[in-house]
């Protein structure tokens, strides 16, 4: 028990599962048909982790503490224009986490999909500007209705 998928406290999820064995056995349901030796394996400690775990370290967002600084803000104002639902489709766990990525390189922006639309707007812009520059119409003859509108006017 622990770790970022935690929805409950390590102790009162403890206590929940010692009443739950107490609840079963007091009611005599073979939940489990081996209840006294996970009873015996879990007197002694068999379940538990043995050692301390260590925390991995944090990186920090740059070596340099001004530029770190810049990152972290940058983060913020990120984090600001995300939809905050920590939906994980960009690959990262929360919007916060993918903010981070973003400001340290690892990730773009229009990785999250709710900003998929801007990542189809600039090659749609770029395709719209070189279309019309090497269109092959003729700019300087017009089509045969628009030249009768221009003599009607």
């Amino acid at each position: 028990m622990g770790g970022s998928l935690t929805v409950e406290n390590r102790y009162i999820s403890y206590n929940k599962i010692l009443k739950l064995i107490e609840t079963l056995e007091f009611e005599q349901i073979k939940a489990c048909p081996d209840i006294k030796e996970v009873r015996k394996l879990y007197s002694q400690k068999y379940f538990f982790i043995k050692g301390k775990l260590e925390p991995r370290p944090l990186k920090p967002l740059d070596k340099d503490l001004a530029k770190a600084i810049k990152k972290r803000k940058e983060k913020e104002l990120i984090n600001e224009s995300l939809p905050k639902i920590d939906c994980g489709a960009c690959g990262a766990p929360t919007c916060l986490t993918f903010a981070e990525d973003v400001v340290k390189g690892e990730a773009k922006l229009t990785d999250c999909i709710f900003n998929l639309p801007q990542r189809f707007k600039e090659p749609s812009q770029d395709f719209s500007e070189l279309f019309n520059k090497y269109s092959f119409r003729s700019k300087t003859k017009s089509s045969p209705k628009k030249q009768a509108k221009k003599e009607k006017q």
